[in-house]
């Protein structure tokens, strides 16, 4: 089951028919429209009016966009740009600690790593000083 077009236009907005709230069900991940007038544009997630030269099936609306559950007990599932992956929370770089949570945009970090769910920062940016947990510019003497 499908969410409908809602009465703004947006797939699954306001008015529509939605089946469930949980974003991943029956397995898959889905987004799409399930009315005989219209159907998803996946790029723009509006509904759009369908062709009268023939309705797109059902199947030809719904997108996966990934695995729905990790093979491995220390990974979790983590949706990023609308594509879900697993990841191991303890030492991934782009999902530390939890998803989302990106070593790589530490300020003022140089060589940084995730271990066991913490961004640790090996070494700072020229102009940086590391003071307690955080870092902060360095501001140049005159």
């Amino acid at each position: 089951m499908l969410d409908t077009c809602g009465t703004n236009g947006v797939c699954g907005g306001p008015g529509a028919s939605c089946d469930t709230i949980a974003p991943f069900t029956h397995n898959q991940i889905y987004v799409g429209c399930n009315t005989p007038a219209a159907v998803c544009n996946l790029a723009t997630q509006t509904c759009i009016a369908a062709s009268s030269a023939g309705m797109r099936r059902r199947e030809d609306e719904q997108l996966p966009v990934g695995p729905t559950s990790c093979r491995h007990r220390t990974e979790q599932l983590c949706v990023s740009n609308g594509v879900a992956s697993c990841a191991d929370l303890a030492s991934d770089f782009e999902h530390c600690g939890s998803c989302g949570k990106d070593c790589g945009e530490t300020e003022g970090a140089d060589t940084v790593a995730c271990e066991r769910g913490v961004c640790v920062v090996w070494n700072c940016k020229h102009g940086w000083k590391q003071v307690g947990s955080t870092w902060i510019r360095i501001t140049a003497s005159k």
